[in-house]
Order: structure tokens, then sequence, then C-alpha cells
């Protein structure tokens, strides 16, 4: 379970006040330190079956696996007449009146605890819009052109409460982007240096979809992973999306407030004290997007001497679906590395940085608890 929203807020609070204390803070702001350095965290689609697939079946199988050098999946074949130990069969036996051939999709969070955020059978209509929708394309396309953050606000039903959830968006947002100042990153490049020629503004486009739109039934599922019971709440749900479709935090009803919305985006504008993704609040998203490619065409006329992103690969040959006894993908490879299924190493530098934040905290802790700064002159 994620953390609950006065939590994040409190954790929001701490990295903007740690921002403005620490005096080699990073000046890339938060929203375009994210985009550019942060890899999007890999979804996993087991698919269990016995046996050969039927050629219609492994046809499904491929179609998702093809999805991964562009979209943040990963998709493991399981032959369950071979697959008789391991992390395969523990997700196997907690499927429920499952009907082969069978698909599971999880998602793994840094610390190692797994979200199972949907199952169904493999002909399911459900995964066609797993890793695409019009919603997704247009908060991608926003984030694609230098859009600070995306912020999504889902209708709950109420026509009152929804129109009065986008109105108080629609002036705080006009507000925050005139008011909050964007730190100016090192020009001489390092690490403190921009990567991409992507104008650097603060702007904060608003959308507005449906809780009952069926072309994001799956996307929602995704959205609300945290919450479940959001999925039939009749209030209205926001949801800043910054980075490469990283959401920031959920706000829903009465925590949908002038001040949740400052918090948020002063964090999202504000110098990127917290540089490790673990450390940072947030949950990605399952989002198609070539984030790679287009960076690579948008370097700076001047990078630093690492820009961080890998050198394109050539697109390889249509590869058969291989079984795998563990979770293994299918041999279609993404565009960059990602970490497999063994993550030992993020948890280790988690560890480490909680160590340091730990110190940081008893210092400056007294920042996130003293009294809140009146948010009016924002106004």
């Amino acid at each position: 379970m994620r953390p609950r929203l006065d939590s994040i807020l409190r954790l929001l609070l701490l990295c903007v006040a740690m921002s403005q204390a620490t005096a080699n803070a990073c000046q890339v702001p938060v929203f375009r330190w994210a985009l550019e350095r942060w890899e999007a965290q890999p979804f996993d689609v087991v698919v269990f079956h016995r046996g050969a697939l039927s050629s219609e079946q492994m046809l499904a199988t491929r179609t998702l696996a093809e999805r991964s050098p562009t979209a943040n999946l990963q998709v493991h074949d399981v032959d369950l007449n071979d697959s008789t130990e391991g992390e395969a069969q523990k997700i196997w036996k907690a499927q429920v009146d499952p009907q082969l051939p069978w698909a599971a999709v999880q998602y793994r969070a840094p610390d190692g605890e797994i979200h199972m955020l949907w199952s169904g059978p493999l002909d399911s209509p459900d995964l066609k819009q797993l890793a695409d929708s019009p919603i997704r394309r247009a908060i991608r396309d926003k984030l694609l052109a230098g859009e600070s953050a995306v912020w999504l606000l889902v209708d709950g039903g109420d026509r009152n409460q929804d129109d009065a959830a986008f109105e108080l968006l629609r002036s705080r947002l006009k507000a925050l982007e005139a008011a909050i100042q964007v730190p100016v990153p090192d020009l001489a490049g390092g690490r403190g240096a921009v990567l991409t020629d992507l104008p650097l503004k603060l702007s904060f486009p608003l959308l507005r979809i449906s809780r009952i739109d069926p072309a994001e039934r799956m996307f929602l599922r995704f959205l609300f992973s945290a919450d479940k019971a959001l999925l039939e709440s009749k209030e209205p749900a926001v949801v800043p999306i910054f980075g490469r479709g990283r959401a920031l935090v959920c706000m829903s009803g009465k925590s949908i407030s002038s001040d949740s919305i400052d918090e948020a985006a002063m964090f999202l504008g504000g110098e990127c004290s917290c540089e490790v993704k673990e450390l940072s609040p947030g949950y990605d998203l399952l989002i198609t997007a070539d984030w790679n490619t287009f960076l690579r065409d948008h370097l700076a006329l001047q990078p630093p001497v690492s820009t961080d992103l890998p050198s394109p690969t050539a697109q390889p040959p249509e590869p058969p679906i291989v079984a795998a006894a563990t979770l293994t993908p299918v041999s279609v490879p993404p565009v960059t590395t990602v970490a497999g299924i063994d993550r030992s190493n993020r948890r280790a530098l988690l560890l480490a940085g909680v160590g340091v934040a730990g110190i940081l905290s008893l210092v400056l802790g007294w920042l996130t608890f003293r009294p809140k700064t009146d948010s009016k002159e924002l106004r």
C-alpha cells in the first residue's frame, strides 16, 4: 500500500525545505530532472499456459512483447508444465479461478513490494488498452513538449463537485505558474545541468476524464492501484503526472485543497534535492512512449560530460517467444536496460539513501512541522 496523502505531503515539504536549506542543492527543477534522468519502472505481464500455445495465442503474447521497446513493460512466458517452483509459481497460486492461458499484470515497487494490478484470460479485451489509451497519449505528448506536469482531474460523477474541483485547479495552477520561480540550472554542465534543449518553463496543463470512460478502464485501475475504492468513488480525484509518466500523489474529495495543490506544485517546480528516484514521492504509470529516443533528439548543444541517456540500439529481428520457469522477459529487448526481477542493488541504494535522509531529517525536521506559511501570498 502506498503512503497516505498526509504522509506524502509531509515528505514533499521536507524535500522543499531541504532544497532551500542546502547550499549545494541541484539547480535543475524536479520536473525536468525526472524527465531527463529517471527511467520508468517496468510493469511485469506474466502469461501462464500448459504446453504449446496456439498460433492465435502466440500472436497475442508476441503483440504484448513487442510493446516493450517503447512501453515500460516486460512480458514473461511461463509454461506451468516446466515451472515447478520460484516466483512464477507463487504468482500462479495467488490467482483466483484462472482459465489458461492466463495473464497477470503486476508492478514491483522499488522496496520489493509487489502490487497485483490485473489478471484475466489472455484473450481479454482489457489487454488491448494495457499500455495505451487516449488520455495517456495526451499526457505523453504534453510531457514531451516540455510541460512541467500534467494535472489530471478524474470526475466522480457529481457535476457540482467535479466543476468546483476543476475551477479550483484552474485558478490555483494559473497563479502558481506565475508565482513559482524555476531554479536556474548550471550552464557550465555537470550534475546541475539540463540535458536537453526543451524550454525550461513552469507550465501546468489541466486534463479531465470521466471515471466511467470505458477507454480508460485499465489506466484508471493503475492510477488508483493504491486505493481501489477510488474506482467506485463518487468524488473527484486529482493526480499531477510528471517526468516519464510518474504520478506524484492522488488527492480526492476534501483533500483537493489550495494547500495540497500548492505543496505539490512547489515540489515539482523546486530544486531537485531528492535526486535518487527511489527516495522521492510518487509511483510510475504504464505508458507507451519512446522517451530516450525523443530526448536524444533534443540533447542540449553543449551537453555535460555524461548525458545519462543510453546510445540508440538497432531494432532486433522478430524473435521467438521463449518459455521461462522463472520471470525472465521474452526476448524482445527494450530500448534501454532496465532492472530485472532481482533489484538488490536498488535496495542497497535505497537503504543507504534512507540512512542519509534520516540524518538530514533530524537537522531539518523542524522545517517540516513548523507553522505553515500562509499560501495567500500566491493568490
